[in-house]
């Protein structure tokens, strides 16, 4: 099969490659598309059936989309992020938890402690996380 670098196949070269591979086929085929789930699996990879075709207008034009049966979840990027984001919340709210539980402090300590957490998680600065867990 022809390569077109990062264009992608063209809907001629996709129908060629389905074809060859129906023909070698001795089952009935659904096409999928896969997705990066953001956990370690075992078995089948996850994918979701496509539902439809339809041709690109306008700015699309000279393209045809192949429709899921529903959203595929964005890029790896966003779900690294939002891992991030929750290990983040869960550091200051250790944070916040350890400083609560430890009674040689005193209230007004406390009470800046907890507010330095949620500045720092709020902030979205891993290292003054970090300097936040030293502190205690």
């Amino acid at each position: 099969m022809e390569k077109t670098g990062n264009l992608g196949l063209t809907v001629e070269q996709a129908v060629e490659h389905l074809s060859s591979i129906v023909a070698q086929s001795e089952r009935k085929l659904r096409l999928v598309v896969p997705y990066e789930s953001g956990q370690v699996l075992i078995g089948a990879k996850p994918a979701v059936p496509i539902e439809s075709f339809t041709l690109g207008m306008d700015w699309d034009h000279g393209k045809v989309f192949a429709n899921p049966v529903h959203k595929i979840r964005g890029p790896v990027l966003e779900l690294e992020q939002e891992q991030q984001l929750v290990r983040r919340a869960v550091n200051a709210i250790g944070s916040i938890a350890s400083c609560m539980r430890n009674d040689r402090i005193s209230q007004n300590e406390k009470l800046r402690l907890i507010a330095a957490a949620i500045t720092r998680f709020n902030s979205k600065d891993a290292a003054a996380s970090a300097a936040l867990a030293n502190d205690q």
